[in-house]
């Protein structure tokens, strides 16, 4: 890529942040994925678009397409932020907001296996542990922690988590987290001219009646 940010990372601040928490959840997706022999997600994956609530149904259903049918999946959709002046000249501060989707379309049971783990989960780690359980473990995965995006994005804090729908299809719940980040605008970028070298030059103003001759040549480049 040969776009340059501001921030002087290799990629926009919200591909970075997303990428890593992607990296942190490995534990939990299966060994086919790069995960471990414990993991049972099927699908880690970032979304561009958010759910506005278990009536957004085009949301819903383009968030399916996206999982391609695999459970349980988490999708992480980066999302709006509010920034403010903060500091010096170019400098703004903000929360970005981030929505987690855990996804189970366990079939065996709304209940016992879809939000608690059943007998099949509780014998084999690899197994989908429920909705529950997920959660819990993203969290644990996930908070006050750093994503190691530089100094600019700080610790990730989880606000809340609600359901989002259940059916008889699946269920989806989602943590809303925040992470604080600062951006430094380039404020020499349509600059033409640079200065490279300045000269100056001190003497005494004679008014004293009997001054001690200074003569100081500066030159700062």
């Amino acid at each position: 890529m040969s776009h340059v940010f501001d921030s002087g990372l290799a990629d926009s601040q919200r591909t970075l942040i997303a990428n890593a928490m992607i990296a942190k959840l490995a534990p939990l997706k299966i060994l086919a994925l790069g995960g471990s022999t414990a993991g049972f997600l099927e699908q880690v994956l970032t979304i561009p678009f958010t759910i506005d609530g278990k009536h957004d149904e085009y949301g819903i259903d383009l968030m399916w397409q996206e999982l391609a049918g695999k459970s349980p999946a988490v999708a992480i959709a980066p999302a709006g932020m509010t920034l403010t002046q903060a500091g010096g000249p170019g400098r703004s501060r903000g929360e970005l907001a981030i929505d987690v989707y855990v996804i189970s379309t366990h079939g065996r049971d709304v209940t016992e296996g879809r939000a608690t783990s059943d007998a099949i989960a509780a014998a084999d780690d690899s197994a989908d542990p429920g909705i529950f359980a997920t959660l819990e473990l993203v969290w644990a995965l996930l908070f006050d922690l750093d994503l190691g995006v530089g100094s600019h994005v700080q610790q990730l804090k989880l606000h809340s988590e609600d359901e989002l729908i259940t059916d008889e299809e699946k269920t989806i719940w989602v943590q809303k987290w925040k992470v604080t980040v600062t951006r430094d605008a380039n404020m020499y970028r349509g600059m033409i001219q640079k200065l490279t070298e300045l000269h100056t030059t001190m003497r005494q103003s004679g008014l004293d009646p009997d001054p001690i001759p200074v003569i100081e040549d500066t030159t700062v480049g």
